[in-house]
């Protein structure tokens, strides 16, 4: 087994691969953010952690584990100095959504069904100019997920800013940003809230409001596997994403992604552009965004 050196007090942050019980120490094998692995000694009680496969932060202190020349004797007498891991808290606790069950296939063919049901609603209205037509998938977002390909290809089919139907004032939208972590996306979902001002006669004005759909806003960090993009607020398979055609005299391509949401209702939604915050995403809900990103090694 290979094991660094003695004096090592990094990584600081890491994602845990490995526990084994050894005659000297526990060994932690590790792998950084930097995507660099190695195995580092650790108090015995570490081996009894429910922590492999996780993004965890280590705790060293100097302790004293039993000389190498002693080929294992606990009695032989002789020590060596060394940095242990003492404490390692499991970054998912702190910081990060549990992320819900894969979709099973009649999820999947109900998203599937879903997504034909409100793509015919869509173009249709569409065509009779009573909503927004469908964006356009944008060249540069197909270049954009290409990049990310390379670098991460799981959650490339994903990437962009989406949108439904309804017109820029009432619109529900999701945006999904790449994350550093592998294999993970932050996901933004938004819609204003849509409500009338109506006169109230005991104050002659109108500071009653009547509420028809409230606002949605959430920030999450979904992990991406098996085709599946999964957070707490909504799932995605990639091979529901519709690939078609829209217009009225010339057409042009659309991608079409439906998404289940946490009380399994199905919305569709357009990619229109690179991942980027909704327009009318008001200024305190950007802070928030700003706080969930750091935590979730996401950029805007």
């Amino acid at each position: 087994m290979a094991v660094i050196s003695a004096k090592a007090e990094s990584p600081q942050i890491g994602t845990v691969q490995d526990l084994t019980v050894g005659d000297r120490a526990c060994y932690v094998t590790v792998t950084d953010e930097t995507g660099e692995t190695s195995t580092e000694f650790a108090g015995f009680d570490i081996c009894e952690q429910d922590i492999v496969g996780k993004k965890v932060q280590l705790t060293y202190e100097p302790g004293n584990i039993v000389a190498e020349i002693c080929n294992g004797d606990l009695d032989c007498g002789l020590s060596e100095a060394v940095m242990l891991i003492t404490a390692a808290k499991a970054l998912d606790d702190m910081n990060t959504d549990s992320y819900p069950s894969f979709l099973n296939d009649a999820e999947i063919i109900e998203l599937v069904v879903g997504l034909e049901e409100r793509k015919e609603s869509w173009f249709g209205l569409a065509g009779l100019n009573k909503v927004e037509h469908p964006p356009e998938v944008p060249a540069e977002l197909l270049t954009y997920r290409q990049s990310w390909k390379r670098k991460d290809p799981a959650i490339a089919p994903f990437l962009g800013f989406w949108h439904d139907s309804d017109y820029s004032t009432n619109r529900y939208q999701i945006s999904i940003f790449p994350s550093t972590r592998p294999s993970h996306v932050c996901v933004v979902e938004f819609k204003p809230e849509w409500s009338l001002e109506l006169w109230n006669e005991e104050t002659q004005d109108y500071s009653y409001k009547d509420v028809i759909s409230a606002e949605i806003f959430s920030v999450s960090l979904a992990k991406v596997g098996s085709a599946q993009l999964r957070s707490p607020e909504l799932r995605a398979d990639e091979l529901a994403i519709a690939h078609t055609e829209f217009g009225l005299s010339e057409t042009y391509p659309v991608e079409l992604l439906p998404v289940l949401n946490e009380d399994n209702g199905i919305k569709l939604v357009a990619a229109a552009a690179q991942p980027q915050l909704p327009p009318d995403l008001p200024d305190d809900l950007r802070q928030t965004v700003d706080e969930k990103f750091a935590a979730y090694n996401c950029s805007l």
